[in-house]
C-alpha cells in the first residue's frame, strides 16, 4: 500500500501535518526553557540562566535580571510560530485545495537549528566582552576578576549548562513539519496525476 496513501488517509487529510501543527502549538506556548546555565549550587544558585526562542530568565543572587526587549522578542517569536502552526493545521485538513501546500512553513525546522547557533554567537559574545568563557553544554568554572583597590579580587563559580529536553522535542517537531510537508506536496501531485 502506498505510505503517502496511509499517511493522509486516502488523501483526504495530512496526518502528520496536524501533528506537526499541534506539536508546534505545544512548543510555542511551552515556558520550559531549551538551555539552561546554572552557576554555584544547585540549591541556591549564584547565577541562573534559562534561555528558549520564547522565555528568557536571568536571575543574580536570586533576583530577576530585566531585559526589556527581551521579552517583546520572545513574544513575537512565540505569536509567529504560532501562526505557523494554525496555518499547518489548516493546511492539513485542506490537502485537496491547490493553495494547501503553501501554508506548509519549515519555521518549525530552522528555529531549533539556529537557536544552538544564535547561543553560542551569544557567549562569543560574552566571551569576547567580559572575558567569561561559558559553555553550551558541560561543567566549567567561572573565573572573573575584580579590580579592588590595588589588587585583583578573583573569584571562582563553578557552571553547568545544558541543552534541556525540551529542546529535542522541539527538533524533532520541525522534523516531523519537513516530513509532513514532503508529504503533502508529494501527495497533492499525486492526486493531480491521477
Amino acid at each position: 500500500m502506498n505510505i503517502r496513501k496511509v499517511l493522509t488517509l486516502g488523501f483526504r487529510l495530512n496526518v502528520l501535518g496536524l501533528l506537526a501543527g499541534l506539536s508546534l502549538v505545544y512548543v510555542a506556548l511551552s515556558d520550559k526553557p531549551w538551555w539552561i546555565l546554572i552557576g554555584g549550587s544547585f540549591e541556591e544558585p549564584a547565577f541562573l540562566v534559562e534561555a528558549s526562542p520564547f522565555m528568557f530568565l536571568v536571575t543574580a543572587f536570586g533576583e530577576p535580571v530585566s531585559i526589556p526587549i527581551i521579552s517583546y522578542l520572545n513574544l513575537g517569536m512565540r505569536l509567529s510560530l504560532l501562526v505557523i502552526a494554525a496555518m499547518i493545521i489548516f493546511g492539513s485538513l485542506a490537502l485537496g485545495k491547490p493553495w494547501s501546500k503553501n501554508l506548509f512553513s519549515l519555521a518549525g525546522l530552522i528555529i531549533p537549528i539556529i537557536f544552538p547557533i544564535f547561543l553560542y554567537i551569544g557567549l562569543e559574545i560574552l566571551k569576547a566582552n567580559m572575558g567569561i568563557s561559558i559553555p553550551i553544554i558541560g561543567e566549567s568554572t567561572l573565573k572573573y576578576s575584580i579590580p579592588y583597590e590595588t589588587r585583583n579580587l578573583t573569584i571562582y563559580i563553578p557552571m553547568v549548562a545544558e541543552i534541556t529536553q525540551e529542546y529535542w522535542i522541539a527538533l524533532a517537531t520541525g522534523i516531523v513539519s519537513l516530513i509532513a510537508r514532503e508529504v503533502h506536496v508529494a501527495s497533492f501531485d499525486s492526486r493531480l496525476k491521477s
